[in-house]
């Protein structure tokens, strides 16, 4: 098989794997609430089922993303698809919170690692890395549309339901890792050793990384904080139950779609970056203040088109800061993934317990508005460096 063949399997592998990604995210999303009371959980409980899965992607990137580096990535995300099936597989058999968090922490695991250092080795084999990291993301759209659409149509119960989703997406995985396994890829290893690698005190010393690392933080905590609590916006605030689905594949349409137009044509990477996140501040305004459940349901939907290219382009920039150790680079990147979103559905839960859960989209509003702002600080840095 020449490089050339396995390179093409490869990003179409990887590009299946972030489409059942994407239906495990968003069939979680839709069912959050339902597994949440279940358990008997809380609205605040309800934010720290997420948060468990999303305490894993904080952890294992860190772990694993510089040992990519050194082992090679296909063995890493080898590594990471058999955790993904053996969450999904304790989800299944879950008769108990504490089941079902371990297993949520697993599937976290499988997720991070895969996106992750997928993404590093895409970006270690294109040059115009960005440009195959937005298909994959747009595969992982399409993926969290289908998610809510095709569960919530099935007629059966919510607990037959979620063991159903998570069913299907270890099994996909499954096929997806033994499909892996027999390609040869080329590993981007040799420049590595002889650079001898980078601490992880050495990527804080870049101050464009810095910045594009707190701008991920919040956005994947945007991400989460509409994702998890759209539904419970619909049915709490707009008294709209029967919509939560539709607000969920309506914001991961928009995100499709806008990442198919990227993956076209890339737009310039700061520009771009800082119209998403100031459109995205205005909207969560709109859906803090709406009573109105169309309008809601149209500002979700340009929110996900306002997100489509802010983690593909995030990505990129960020391994290109460090073009050497790029999975080391994204996997502490993905780290920062995984605090933001862990910290916001928490805190958005504890916003929905106390005052209400419009309020909480205030908090989403101002942290778009923060990314907005470091994404500017990135852009006048770079500048800054290039003429230097």
């Amino acid at each position: 098989m020449t490089t050339k063949r396995a390179r093409s399997i490869f990003t179409w592998l990887y590009s299946m794997m972030m489409l059942f990604l994407g239906f495990e995210m968003g069939g979680f999303q839709l069912f959050l609430s339902d597994i949440s009371r279940e358990f008997q959980m809380t609205q605040t409980g309800m934010g720290s089922l997420v948060a468990a899965q999303y305490g894993s992607i904080i952890i294992m990137p860190l772990l694993f993303g510089q040992l990519s580096d050194k082992l090679g990535k296909r063995a890493v995300i080898i590594g990471g698809t058999a955790a993904f099936v053996l969450g999904c597989l304790l989800i299944v058999l879950s008769a108990s919170s504490g089941l079902f968090i371990a297993g949520i922490f697993f599937v976290g695991a499988g997720f991070s690692v895969c996106e992750s250092v997928g993404a590093a080795f895409l970006s270690d084999m294109y040059s115009g890395a960005a440009r195959y990291i937005n298909i994959s993301q747009c595969a992982l759209s399409i993926g969290a549309i289908l998610g809510p659409l095709v569960l919530s149509s099935c007629a059966a119960r919510p607990d037959v339901l979620w063991r159903a989703l998570f069913l299907i997406c270890g099994a996909s995985f499954l096929l997806l890792m033994l499909a892996l396994l027999p390609l040869k890829l080329p590993e981007n290893q040799a420049a590595a050793e002889r650079q001898g690698g980078h601490t992880m005190a050495s990527y804080f010393r870049s101050p464009v990384f810095v910045m594009l690392l707190a701008a991920i933080f919040l956005y994947v905590g945007l991400e989460n904080g509409i994702g998890y609590f759209a539904k419970s916006l619909f049915d709490i605030r707009l008294s709209a139950a029967d919509m939560g689905a539709y607000a969920i594949s309506a914001y991961w349409a928009g995100m499709a779609l806008s990442r198919i137009l990227g993956s076209l044509k890339t737009p310039p990477p700061y520009p771009a970056l800082i119209l998403c996140f100031a459109a995205s501040c205005m909207l969560f305004t709109v859906l803090a203040l709406s009573g109105y459940v169309y309008l809601s349901l149209a500002a979700c939907m340009l929110v996900g088109a306002a997100f489509g290219p802010i983690w593909p382009t995030l990505a990129a920039l960020s391994a290109k800061e460090f073009p050497q150790n790029s999975g080391g680079a994204v996997g502490l990147f993905s780290s920062g993934c995984g605090l933001g979103g862990a910290v916001f559905p928490v805190f958005m839960g504890l916003i929905s317990d106390w005052l209400d859960v419009g309020f909480a989209f205030f908090l989403l509003a101002a942290a778009a508005l923060l990314g907005g702002l470091f994404c500017i600080r990135a852009r006048a840095l770079s500048k800054k460096r290039m003429l230097d």
